[in-house]
């Protein structure tokens, strides 16, 4: 025979999970905006601190590679000079940026970053990748 108190320990324990399970996917939906939000600003950061790939000499062209989120899209690969770019700024937030990256990917994901790297030329005091360099 299931008393009253057995039966409301049950439905207490029911609501308690209930309420757990309804309140997981919004903590990991705002962990995710969090996450899109961070690597915005790193992003924006990077950006900043690159502006544009202007130099004199063809070894100060240089290029960073900021990984994809997921296996679909390609990662991001931006022209930086070193004479116009603080690279002790730069190099912790792309380590930042790509390690944020990188603890959002699913474990079957973790080794899609395989794409060879593009090289840069000064082409009219302008750093540019090799693929697009005019003659």
């Amino acid at each position: 025979m299931v008393t009253t108190q057995n039966k409301l320990v049950t439905i207490v324990a029911m609501v308690a999970i209930l309420l757990f399970i309804g309140c997981q996917p919004k903590t990991e939906l705002k962990e995710q905006q969090n996450t899109v939000q961070q690597l915005k600003e790193l992003e924006s950061e990077i950006k900043t601190l690159i502006n544009s790939p202007i130099a004199l000499a063809e070894s100060s062209c240089k290029i960073i590679t900021l990984k994809s989120a997921d296996c679909e899209h390609a990662p991001k690969q931006l022209l930086y000079s070193t004479e116009n770019t603080n690279e002790k700024a730069l190099a912790p937030l792309v380590e930042q940026y790509n390690q944020l990256v990188m603890s959002q990917r699913s474990k079957d994901q973790l080794s899609c970053d395989v794409q060879p790297k593009l090289t840069a030329i000064l082409d009219k005091d302008l750093c540019v990748p090799v693929e697009y360099a005019t003659e």
